[in-house]
C-alpha cells in the first residue's frame, strides 16, 4: 500500500486514531491491518507525523491553558475588582499556570486561587487524596475546598460519599467546604469570607454565600 505523505509503495504503518484524540503521545507503530478506510504510512512518515501531532498538541494545551487563565481575569474584572492590590497574586497564579498543567480545570478555580492566595492562604491545587482528586487543599487550615460546576447538581449523592471517603481518609478535623462556581462568578472575593464563616461552624456544610 501507498504511503498517505510520501506516496511510496510499500506502507506498514497505520495511526492508534483513539488514543491520537486523547493525545496519548507516545504512540508504537503498529502493523497495519488492511482497511481502505485508514491511511497508511513508511516508518518514517509516521515518526515525522506522530513528532507533528505531539507538537501541535503541545501548543494546543498551552493556547488552552492560557485562555482560560485570560477568562478567568475578564470575569474579575467584570466583578471590579481593584487590580493593583491584587498584582501579584495574579501574577503568581499566572506563573503557576503556565508552568503546570492540570492543575486548574476552569477559570473559576484559577479565580479562587488568586483571591485565595492574595488572602494568605496556602493551597495546593488538584491534590490527590486516595482514589480521588481535590481541587484544592489548605493544610494549614484542615480544608478541602471543591469549586463546583453546573453538573455537580446532578451527582449530589456521588459527591456526598465522596466526601465522606475524603474525611475517612484525612480525620475528622478536616472539612469540606463546597462553592458553586455561580458564586464565584457573581463574586469571588467573598470566598475567603465563606471558609472563614464554615471554619467558626465545622458542624455545617452550609453557608449563605449573599448574606456574608
Amino acid at each position: 500500500m501507498k504511503c498517505w505523505v510520501c506516496g511510496k509503495e510499500g506502507a506498514d504503518c497505520t495511526r492508534d486514531i483513539e488514543a491520537d484524540y486523547k493525545l496519548f503521545f507516545e504512540i508504537p507503530t503498529r502493523q497495519l491491518v488492511e482497511n481502505e478506510h485508514q491511511r497508511v504510512y513508511c516508518k518514517k512518515c509516521y515518526a515525522e507525523t506522530m513528532k507533528q501531532l505531539r507538537q501541535e498538541n503541545e501548543l494546543f494545551t498551552q493556547l488552552k491553558r492560557k485562555r482560560t487563565f485570560e477568562h478567568a481575569i475578564d470575569k474579575m474584572e467584570r466583578q471590579q475588582i481593584n487590580f493593583a492590590e491584587y498584582e501579584e497574586a495574579i501574577k503568581t497564579i499566572e506563573k503557576y499556570n503556565f508552568e503546570n498543567d492540570g492543575k486548574f480545570d476552569s477559570s473559576e478555580e484559577i479565580m479562587a486561587a488568586i483571591v485565595l492566595i492574595y488572602n494568605h492562604y496556602h493551597i495546593k491545587p488538584q491534590t490527590k487524596i486516595g482514589c480521588y482528586q481535590v481541587d484544592f487543599m489548605l493544610p494549614d487550615d484542615f480544608v478541602i475546598l471543591e469549586i463546583d460546576g453546573i453538573h455537580h447538581k446532578l451527582k449530589k449523592g456521588y459527591d456526598s460519599e465522596r466526601d465522606r471517603n475524603i474525611k475517612e481518609k484525612l480525620g475528622d478535623k478536616w472539612q469540606i467546604i463546597r462553592i458553586p462556581t455561580e458564586l464565584i462568578d457573581e463574586d469571588v472575593t467573598k470566598l475567603p469570607k465563606a471558609i472563614e464563616k464554615v471554619l467558626d461552624y465545622r458542624d455545617t456544610h452550609k453557608v449563605n454565600w449573599r448574606s456574608l
